[in-house]
């Protein structure tokens, strides 16, 4: 029998993450998924050497490793290992309708979003572009079975293109993996924008974040990304024990 799925990468591949407590994500998901009947999948090892392929790009090989893990899924839910679940978010797989790839509009640095826009188009997509309200954050991605021949594309793309895209990112200071995921969603499918209580990135510079937890009255999926200080570890330890305390 088929259920939804919640998929997270959680590698420890540098300094870096081995600080960031993502171990706190993982529960957190894990507890929501077993009030909503979801089955919460978790990548903890590497795919590829990390010079080849860093862990961010592991997300286009969802569809392969639920596969090769013989998991029946229905709907797939893509979650970065920096977020925290509301324990009492709605089912979000209610949301979608078949076909429609769901993710929420990317907000924060607009110089940041308009230069991979940009640059990503020039340099990659032949000019092709869309626009930038429609630039959403990869952290929170819903989908489901008919979009795993974009996801085989975005396969292929990346290993013909691995070296441009490389040098984009280093010499012109432009995402990585999201803008891939941008540019292949509008070329091959129906996107839909989700309220951004679903995925409440950069929250720092929208003033959301603090002392009296404020991000946990407001929407259902806090993203600590974007530099939130003093670490997305601490504020995900903190989130988590504030709704259990």
């Amino acid at each position: 029998m088929s259920k939804n799925v919640v998929y997270m990468v959680n590698i420890i591949h540098d300094e870096r993450s081995k600080g960031q407590k993502y171990e706190w994500g993982v529960k957190s998901w894990s507890e929501w998924c077993r009030k909503n009947n979801c089955e919460l999948v978790v990548l903890d090892e590497t795919l590829f050497e990390i010079e080849y392929m860093a862990p961010q790009w592991y997300k286009a090989f969802i569809f392969d490793l639920l596969d090769d893990s013989n998991i029946n899924y229905d709907k797939i839910l893509y979650v970065d290992s920096d977020t925290i679940v509301h324990p009492d978010m709605p089912n979000i797989f209610d949301t979608h309708i078949e076909g429609e790839f769901c993710a929420v509009r990317n907000i924060g640095s607009m110089d940041w979003i308009l230069r991979s826009l940009e640059n990503y188009s020039k340099y990659v997509f032949d000019g092709f572009t869309f626009p930038f309200y429609e630039y959403f954050n990869s952290g929170v991605m819903l989908f489901d079975k008919t979009h795993k021949p974009m996801f085989k594309k975005m396969q292929e793309f990346y290993t013909e293109n691995r070296q441009l895209l490389v040098e984009i990112q280093t010499k012109l200071a432009v995402g990585k993996d999201q803008p891939v995921f941008n540019f292949f969603v509008q070329k091959e499918t129906k996107l839909k924008i989700l309220p951004y209580e679903y995925n409440m990135h950069d929250m720092t510079r929208l003033e959301v974040i603090g002392p009296d937890m404020l991000h946990t009255k407001y929407g259902w999926i806090y993203h600590f990304n974007a530099g939130v200080k003093p670490t997305p570890g601490y504020w995900m330890e903190q989130t988590y024990k504030y709704f259990n305390q």
